[in-house]
């Protein structure tokens, strides 16, 4: 009875901690493939992710997913180069 005890002490800790770790694992994902890409930054541009709650500032060469958020602030702006925009002439 006392050893049933503890096995079930110890799934019950191990699973609590693969549920508190889910939500980290998820977010630090990224999409594979990615929607945009900064070429250009200027000033204060930030964005945030989807499932993120916290505005991070933009840098260049940075990519961004479908569903993303980017924010420019006064004075300030940000060239995105899509995936889906053909390249220049040849």
């Amino acid at each position: 009875m006392k050893q049933k005890s503890s096995y079930l002490l110890c799934l019950l800790i191990f699973t609590s901690i693969l549920v508190a770790l889910l939500p980290c694992i998820s977010f630090a994902e990224t999409c594979e493939k990615w929607a945009g890409k900064v070429v250009s930054v200027q000033g204060s541009v930030q964005a945030k992710r989807v499932g993120e709650t916290q505005w991070q500032n933009v840098n260049l060469n940075d990519t961004f997913c479908p569903g993303d958020i980017i924010r420019v602030q006064d004075k300030s702006r940000a060239a995105v180069a899509l995936i889906n925009q053909p390249g220049p002439p040849a």
